[in-house]
């Protein structure tokens, strides 16, 4: 899972929040597979999956009923939550912003005193403004790729780390959906994407190079398998490139000492 970088399983972000709330992202075969394996005792199969979700039957009410006002509007509480959020909104100048600044006060007019709070709340709505028209684009492409620059400057030298593909890179920052979504907006950004993200093969030879300094360190002379072995690898998954890779070590390291000797 950490390799496929499906590991961060309490981030209130994470794929596998998401995956249990209504959506519409996709998400990838084994994220599925990881839900379906932790729910299912008994052994299971994509067809049957398919055949139990298309069985399923959704209802939907035929009235849609207003909300009741479980707190009376003449009561002191509820004119204190009213006037407090009034202040809020002044405040912050936006709705957003009020909310943002009291969570647990939007949340308990919206549950209480839900007519007033939305008829309320339609006063203060921003226009809607262009799409592109309040976004720096150039600025954020820079801010982005500034921060993404920095952290390669810190995790060049670490070979233990999971494939660096360009979701990782996303990840590694706190604009995940933005830099996905808009990418063509973002060119230094989709430049260092393309120059720094990983293929498999370059992950395998990080893993390999992992492998064979610490055996030099140690000086320890390992056999192929040994390396595959804690590389993680096998000849069945390692890539034809990858697969070169310890040979043309140890020529190298067999040259130089043939040097020294003579």
């Amino acid at each position: 899972m950490e390799t496929n970088n499906l590991h961060r399983l309490n981030s209130e972000t994470g794929w596998l929040r998401g995956i249990f709330r209504k959506h519409r992202k996709s998400f990838s075969y084994l994220e599925h597979i990881v839900a379906i394996e932790s729910l299912l005792e008994q052994e299971w199969s994509f067809e049957e999956i398919m055949v139990q979700v298309k069985s399923q039957t959704t209802t939907l009410p035929r009235k849609i009923t207003q909300a009741k006002n479980n707190v009376k509007p003449g009561s002191e509480l509820t004119e204190a939550k009213r006037n407090l959020w009034m202040e809020l909104i002044k405040e912050n100048q936006s709705i957003k912003g009020a909310r943002k600044t009291n969570q647990a006060l939007y949340a308990w007019l919206y549950r209480n005193d839900k007519t007033w709070f939305i008829n309320t709340n339609k006063n203060y709505h921003q226009r809607h403004i262009p799409k592109g028209f309040t976004v720096d684009w150039q600025r954020r492409d820079s801010e982005f790729v500034r921060s993404l620059i920095k952290i390669n400057n810190h995790t060049c030298f670490d070979l233990t780390l999971p494939r660096k593909s360009k979701k990782w890179w996303m990840n590694q920052t706190d604009s995940v959906s933005m830099i996905e979504k808009n990418q063509d907006k973002l060119p230094l950004v989709s430049a260092f994407l393309n120059r720094y993200s990983e293929d498999v093969s370059n992950y395998q030879i990080r893993r390999l190079s992992h492998v064979l300094i610490g055996s030099i360190l140690n000086n320890q002379t390992l056999q192929r398998w040994e390396i595959l072995r804690l590389a993680k690898l096998s000849d069945e998954r390692i890539t034809p490139e990858s697969s070169r890779f310890p040979e043309q070590v140890h020529s190298i390291a067999d040259m130089r000492i043939n040097k020294v000797s003579i």
